[in-house]
This record gives C-alpha cells, sequence and structure tokens, in this order.
C-alpha cells in the first residue's frame, strides 16, 4: 500500500509538470523549429473597435487554439453602413523569428470566429502589413445566421508575396468587419494562427586557411573552412569562389555543391591578390543557402625576386676615400614584397669567404650574411676589412614574402682595393724652353694604371671630384699673358688614389711679335758697288733672334744668330756669294728665340756693276782722285703703329754696346766703290752731249725742206732701235 501511494504522488506530480510545460508554452511566441512546418501565434494585439485596447497575454491565450475561449472586440463594429471604417480594427502581431536565410515555402493564416447574437456582420476583411509598410487587403467570409462559426484560411505568399524570412518576421494583419443593418454585434476570435512552411539556411562557414592576407608561392593553394550545421539536419554542401575582383564579378574559381570543407583550385592562380569566400546551402527542394562567409584575401607571388647591388660596381677601383658600405636594391614584381636580402662578399686573391664578426674563412660556398632593410638595402663593411691590391667580388640575394628566393644571385666581379698613389713625369713641347702658341703639346710617361688626368697651373690639391679627363691630355692650353708659366700634373688612378709628389714642367710664352729690326750698324745701302766687291751687314736686336737676310733678286738668303747681347754681322764674301750686276734690295726678318717673326724690313738698296771698256779717239785725261770718305752706320727702325718692347729673356739680359765701325778691308772696297761710279757719270756725260748734237741738225735739216718746198733729203740709215 505504501509503495502504492509513492508511485501516485510521482505520477501526479509528472502530470502537473508536464500541465505547466504546455500552459508556458502557449504563452511564450512560437519560434522556428527544427521541423519544416510551423505554427506561430499572436505575440502582441491591438483592438481599436471601442478606443486603443492592447490585448494582453490572456488574451492572446484564447488565440491559440480552438477551445471554445474566444476574445470578444471590444466594441461593436460600425453598424447602418455598407464600407469599413478604416480606423476601428483589431491587430494581431506575429514574431516567428525565422533564420535570416531560411527559405519561405508558403504562408497561410488562419482565423476561426463568429458573432456575438443571432445576427451576423455583413462583411470582414483583412489587412496586411510588413512592419509599418502596407502590403494588401482582401475580404474574407463573415458568419451568417446559421453559421456560427467561420473558418478562413488566406495564403499570404501567393495573395501578397510574402516569401522572405524577414517579411515573416515582421508580418502584422488587421481584421476589420461592418454591420449594414441597425444591429450592435461583434466579433468572437476563437484561433489567429499563423502557419508557415520553411526550410532554414544551415549556417555560414568560417575560414581558417590560408589566413586573411596570407602570402603563398602556390599556385593552387588549398582553401579549409568549418563545417556548417543545418538547423533543419538537411545534409549541407558548399560553395567556394575565388576572384582577383573584390566584387566576385568574374570570379576564377566558382566551384558549387561539394561536400568536404577544403578545395584547391584545378588550374593554376597567376601571380596576384585574390578574395575568397565560401557559403552552404542544404538539400531541399528548393535548398536554401546560408550567408556568404567573411571575405579574406590571399596574394600569390611565383615570379622570381631580384636584387641590385649599387655599391661597388664591376670592374672598378677603390681606395679608402671613394669606398663605401655594401648597398643595392631589391623588387618583388608580384608585389607580396621583400622579405630580406643576403650579401656575400669572396676575396679572389686570398680565396677566402667574409663571415659576419669581423673574419674571413675558407669555405667552398658563399657564406652569406643579411643586410639591413629590404628594398633599399646597405650591409655594413668598412674597408678596414680590405688588402691593399686584392680583388674581390660581391654576391646578392634576395627573398621575398611569399618564400621566393631569387634564382640566380647578382654578383659584382673585380672590385680592386688599392692605396697606392700614381708617379709620372710631365713634359711641355717636347722641352722647348719658349712657344709662341698658348696651346703646348704634353708628354706623359709612366701612366701604367692611371685613369684620371688633371693639368693645371694652380698648385693646389684639386677637388676630390673636379673635371677629369678620362685619356691622357696630348695638348694644355696656357693662361693668357706672355710669361713663365708653370703646368702641374694631377694623376688619379682607377681606386681614385692621387699622387703626392708635385709633378709640374715650365716654359716661357712669348705671343708678342718682333716689331722692329732693331739698329743696322753697316749695311752697303745707296752704294754702287763692282761687281766681285763684298761687304758687311750688322746690327743690334733681340738676344739669340734669328736673322733672316734676304737680296733680291738673285736672290741670295743667309742667316745669322744674334748674342746674348743682340749683335748680330755677316760678311758677304764675294767668292761665295756672287751678286749680279744690277740695282739690288736687301730685307731682312727678325724671328726671337720664341719663333715669333718681324715682318719683312727692306734696309739697303745697292748697284752691281760690271767692269766696262771703252775705246775713244782721244784719251780722256783721269779724273781727279777724290778722298773715299768712310760711310756712317745707317740707323735704320722699323716703327709700327704700336711698339711692343721684346719679352724679357731667362738666359741674360740686353746689354747695350756701342756699335763696331767697319774693318780696314771694307774702308778699301768703298773707296774703289766711289771712284768706279765717278767714271760712269763722265761716260754718261759724254753720250748725252753727241744724241744732242744729232737732234739739231736733224732738226735744221727738216726746216729747209720744208721753206723751199722740196723734199727733205733722205735721212742716214739707222736701226729702228736707235731712230729718234
Amino acid at each position: 500500500m505504501r509503495k502504492l501511494k509513492i508511485f501516485l504522488i510521482y505520477v501526479t506530480v509528472f502530470i502537473l509538470v508536464l500541465q505547466t510545460s504546455l500552459i508556458i508554452g502557449f504563452l511564450r511566441p512560437e519560434k522556428a523549429r527544427a521541423a519544416s512546418v510551423g505554427n506561430f501565434y499572436p505575440t502582441a494585439g491591438i483592438d481599436k473597435t471601442s478606443g486603443t485596447y492592447n490585448l494582453t497575454s490572456s488574451d492572446l491565450n484564447k488565440l491559440v487554439a480552438t477551445d471554445g475561449q474566444y476574445y470578444d472586440s471590444g466594441g461593436n463594429w460600425p453598424k447602418n453602413t455598407s464600407s469599413f471604417n478604416e480606423s476601428e480594427y483589431i491587430e494581431f502581431v506575429f514574431s516567428p523569428a525565422l533564420a535570416g536565410g531560411a527559405v519561405v515555402n508558403s504562408v497561410n493564416l488562419t482565423q476561426v470566429y463568429k458573432n456575438t447574437t443571432a445576427n451576423f456582420l455583413t462583411a470582414a476583411k483583412i489587412k496586411v502589413y510588413t512592419g509599418s509598410t502596407f502590403i494588401g487587403e482582401i475580404a474574407i467570409s463573415a458568419p451568417s445566421s446559421d453559421e456560427p462559426e467561420v473558418t478562413s484560411t488566406v495564403d499570404l505568399k501567393t495573395d501578397f508575396s510574402i516569401d522572405t524570412a524577414a517579411e515573416v518576421n515582421s508580418l502584422k494583419v488587421r481584421f476589420l468587419a461592418y454591420v449594414s443593418g441597425n444591429n450592435n454585434i461583434k466579433s468572437k476570435h476563437d484561433l489567429v494562427r499563423l502557419t508557415v512552411n520553411s526550410n532554414q539556411s544551415p549556417t555560414a562557414p568560417v575560414l581558417s586557411l590560408p589566413v586573411d592576407g596570407a602570402l603563398t608561392n602556390n599556385s593552387t593553394p588549398l582553401f579549409e573552412w568549418s563545417a556548417s550545421t543545418d538547423p533543419d539536419g538537411d545534409v549541407v554542401t558548399y560553395t567556394l569562389q575565388v576572384d582577383n575582383n573584390a566584387d566576385f564579378s568574374l570570379p576564377e574559381v566558382d566551384a558549387d555543391y561539394f561536400s568536404p570543407t577544403f578545395y584547391s583550385p584545378i588550374s593554376d592562380l597567376a601571380d596576384g591578390t585574390y578574395y575568397w569566400r565560401a557559403r552552404s546551402r542544404d538539400d531541399s527542394s528548393p535548398p536554401a543557402y546560408s550567408s556568404w562567409s567573411d571575405v579574406w584575401s590571399l596574394t600569390i607571388d611565383t615570379d622570381a625576386i631580384s636584387s641590385v647591388i649599387n655599391f661597388p660596381a664591376s670592374d672598378t677601383a677603390y681606395n679608402s676615400t671613394s669606398w663605401q658600405n655594401i648597398a643595392g636594391i631589391a623588387s618583388d614584381n608580384s608585389g607580396s614584397g621583400v622579405q630580406k636580402v643576403e650579401v656575400a662578399i669572396y676575396d679572389q686573391t686570398a680565396d677566402l669567404w667574409w663571415q659576419e664578426g669581423d673574419s674571413w674563412i675558407s669555405s667552398a660556398t658563399a657564406i652569406w650574411n643579411e643586410a639591413s632593410d629590404t628594398e633599399s638595402w646597405t650591409l655594413a663593411f668598412p674597408n678596414e676589412n680590405l688588402t691593399d691590391g686584392h680583388i674581390y667580388n660581391v654576391l646578392s640575394q634576395a627573398t621575398d614574402n611569399a618564400d621566393n628566393t631569387q634564382e640566380s644571385v647578382t654578383e659584382v666581379a673585380n672590385v680592386l682595393y688599392d692605396i697606392t698613389l700614381p708617379v709620372e713625369t710631365l713634359i711641355l713641347n717636347s722641352g722647348a724652353v719658349y712657344t709662341t702658341s698658348p696651346t703646348v703639346s704634353t708628354t706623359i710617361t709612366n701612366n701604367a694604371d692611371v685613369t684620371g688626368w688633371l693639368l693645371s697651373e694652380t698648385q693646389s690639391t684639386p677637388p676630390t671630384d673636379p673635371t677629369w679627363q678620362l685619356s691622357q691630355p696630348a695638348t694644355f692650353v696656357l693662361s693668357a699673358g706672355d710669361g713663365e708659366k708653370i703646368v702641374y700634373l694631377w694623376l688619379k688612378d682607377a681606386a681614385g688614389n692621387l699622387n703626392v709628389e708635385i709633378i709640374s714642367d715650365s716654359i716661357f710664352l712669348d705671343t708678342t711679335s718682333v716689331s722692329n729690326v732693331g739698329t743696322i750698324i753697316s749695311s752697303p745701302d745707296g752704294q754702287t758697288l763692282k761687281e766681285g766687291a763684298g761687304f758687311i751687314l750688322s746690327g743690334v736686336t733681340e738676344p739669340y733672334a734669328t736673322v733672316t737676310i734676304t737680296i733680291f733678286s738673285d736672290p741670295i738668303v743667309k742667316t745669322v744668330l744674334a748674342d746674348n747681347s743682340g749683335f748680330w754681322s755677316l760678311i758677304f764674301d764675294p767668292s761665295v756669294e756672287i751678286i749680279s750686276a744690277g740695282e739690288h734690295t736687301i730685307q731682312i726678318v727678325i724671328t726671337d728665340k720664341a719663333g715669333n717673326k718681324s715682318g719683312a724690313f727692306k734696309i739697303a738698296t745697292f748697284t752691281i756693276i760690271a767692269p766696262t771698256v771703252i775705246t775713244t779717239a782721244a784719251a780722256v785725261p783721269a779724273a781727279p782722285a777724290s778722298p773715299v770718305v768712310a760711310r756712317q752706320p745707317a740707323q735704320i727702325t722699323a716703327v709700327p703703329s704700336t711698339t711692343v718692347a721684346p719679352t724679357p729673356q731667362p738666359e741674360s739680359k740686353i746689354e747695350s754696346s756701342t756699335p763696331q765701325p767697319p774693318s780696314e778691308e771694307g774702308k778699301i772696297k768703298a773707296e774703289e766703290t766711289t771712284a768706279t761710279r765717278d767714271w760712269n757719270r763722265v761716260w754718261v756725260t759724254i753720250a748725252l752731249i753727241i744724241i744732242a748734237i744729232g737732234a739739231l741738225t736733224a732738226g735744221y735739216y727738216s726746216y729747209k725742206w720744208w721753206t723751199k718746198g722740196k723734199k727733205p733729203p733722205t735721212p742716214p740709215s739707222v736701226p729702228p732701235t736707235t731712230r729718234w
């Protein structure tokens, strides 16, 4: 008996709990369930048939079943009318809370209601809203006198296109009625139910790999995500889209309806940045789709990265001043970016590799040292690590953020470290002391390993980077102005080393032309000399000048060099220089030591006569001998428009000297020349007298013939060349 009582107590408690659960379930709004069909009841309401009345939970509980519990309208429906009063209605609000991606197959509204008296409503309708938006209205049946309850079902999807979860979740329905007669009638609702046939969407996938913003050198990467769940328990498949545009307008990959939660493209994707997403769908008909997952990006980079070494340069020499840290740039064409740059330094001369930590070691393969920075990288490597005269190779390789390593390393070869200074010699104009041209030739010797030349009249060390000549200069232009010029030679070898010792040469620049011949001391100017006679030319001009003497019209050309005082002298020996009979002119040209020439100066005119033998009936008495007087030295100075003083000479100053008198031999020849000239004048006078007498005789006989009218006598026959 006691056990039976305990059993009955347990049964009673179970029944009470079950009833309580059912009551609570009716009181709460029903949410979407895993089943495809759901019944939903009003969760709120307003009655405006008599003022405004908000339905209570007790009122709403009367609408969940056809159990004879009715909700009566608060007031009577309009009477004595043939139309609805839009301001009087009962509004029922539904909150199904369907999942956002749920597929709505059907939406039906069912109402069970009747009149409060034997009289009946004339007409009834419902108005449909989604939120505050009016969708439409439709007439429904009104109860008649012999039909105490009416069941009205409206297909909201067909009649009002309510077909989305959002529209169903915000659905509101208003019930309106009126009475054409004069009867006070209320409505009584026993059931208001929304039946939704829907297929709830599966959950959206959650992307996992590759991570957002990943970089890879794999052209067919594996895309992975977490599995979706379906509230209805349907089988889920997936769609993957991969596109190089964020709007997925033309996906490179658009794979549909596969079941694994991963996918790898069938064909290679080109290098670049891609965006990818996934979604799920169930196997219902029609299927329900989840929303798209988040959009992640991925950069594919299979291009080889490259690096360039900007310093040092191949086949180039450097010294302690020009050497810098090793530096360069790196670039990645696909845009994944440079991850790192590594540098290897090889000493060809010693066959050693540099290892970070200030040491050279022997290795069969390159030893790489990571540089600082990426796109513009630098490896600190001071010149203290280098050895004079050694040749080095420098290599670089870059790695991008997609782990692509440079396919072939960049190499700078044959880098010479040289701190030995060059030495050479300089010779101007082949060692000449003077020059008349500012442009002089240069001879540079011992020019091995020199790559830069600089000629200057400045002794100070040139700037670090002047305008160096890359080939040995053959000439140099001196600065303006006559005088001594000192030219300095600066040298630079391939490493940039400059000579320390002074290399120079000097030369005198003399561009001043000789403006006069100086002073003529002796010359035969104005003299008549017998054939075979000699004479002396002498004078004073610039020291060490060359005097070129020309006798026209034979011509005879002689040169003589002035001494350090400028005096010059030349004896014309008749046994060596034979001057023909006739009148002659002497011109001289002065060339100074620099090579400047004067114009041609006429310094003398003289006559040479041949010996003459005259036979006459009577001897002509010899003219009395006249004393021979020696001629004074001729002072001939050619004065140009502007007189320029001779350029000072380095050897010695020009000293004034007294002109030397003619020698004794010269005096004798001068006396002989004077006597010969006097006899010539006598013979010319006699010839002129004879010609005058002949002319007078001819004139006399012509006159006699003319006056007598007779022909004149025939004159004696005279050759045409002597006819007067």
